[in-house]
């Protein structure tokens, strides 16, 4: 199947989730600017941060993104799935749309606050080399903790049966950081999400340091994430795909 096709199966569900994402977002900005008009300027790392609370993650960024991934379930059925030639070239179709999903998810994401940050630039100090690791890094590091929450949502959706398992399963994922820091156990933190409120604090620290500390966390991140592939790619081998167990 044609990946542009396969874009278009839930382009209703994708498009509302789109325009809840960037709503989300420019209400965030909107209050900001009153904030900036206040301040002779801020640093990339605060403004980022009211884009990156595990609140936010847990209660709304993760939800609207397992909106769009609720579009993909349509795949599992078996007049689609009998389409393809086996199991292996199924699932590397899900895996690729999912990953285009979650680059045009990131982008949007990230679109208002480039463009905010363009339009406020001489109050916003970005154009120095840490400045710049920061913006790949946090561009990097959201899209692959939306891969892992994804993958975990895919497979667990498929192997049940059921979207709102995969649902479930993907938001505790993605929210077991937040959970961690309401039960005082900060330290533990770094799952998933938590390891983008890591990287932003980690600007605090000198260029070296905070280049290391981000390949790092991005490293950790794209293991988590390839390990995921494959381990549930080893599932699917073992599942009576008509019968669903």
């Amino acid at each position: 199947m044609k990946m542009y096709k396969m874009l278009l199966i839930g382009i209703k569900r994708r498009i509302f989730a789109y325009l809840f994402l960037l709503i989300f977002n420019l209400r965030i900005l909107v209050l900001i600017k009153r904030q900036l008009d206040l301040l002779i300027s801020v640093s990339i790392d605060e403004l980022y941060m009211q884009f990156s609370h595990a609140r936010y993650f847990a209660l709304y960024y993760i939800p609207v993104f397992l909106m769009i991934m609720g579009a993909e379930s349509i795949l599992d059925d078996y007049l689609i799935f009998s389409r393809f030639k086996n199991i292996a070239s199924w699932w590397r179709n899900k895996v690729r749309l999912l990953l285009l999903d979650t680059a045009l998810y990131v982008i949007l994401y990230e679109i208002p606050i480039s463009i905010f940050i363009i339009m406020n630039i001489e109050k916003i100090s970005i154009l120095n080399l840490k400045s710049f690791i920061f913006i790949i890094g946090n561009f990097v590091i959201k899209y692959m903790i939306f891969l892992i929450i994804g993958l975990i949502y895919l497979i667990s959706s498929f192997i049940t049966r059921r979207q709102y398992v995969g649902f479930v399963a993907g938001f505790f994922v993605g929210a077991l950081d937040f959970i961690l820091m309401i039960l005082h156990f900060d330290k533990y933190a770094l799952t998933v999400s938590g390891m983008l409120t890591q990287f932003i604090i980690s600007f605090n620290f000198s260029t070296i340091k905070f280049l290391l500390l981000s390949i790092l966390y991005i490293v950790y991140l794209m293991l988590l994430s390839i390990f995921l592939y494959f381990l549930s790619s080893e599932i699917l081998k073992k599942i009576d795909l008509y019968r669903g167990n």
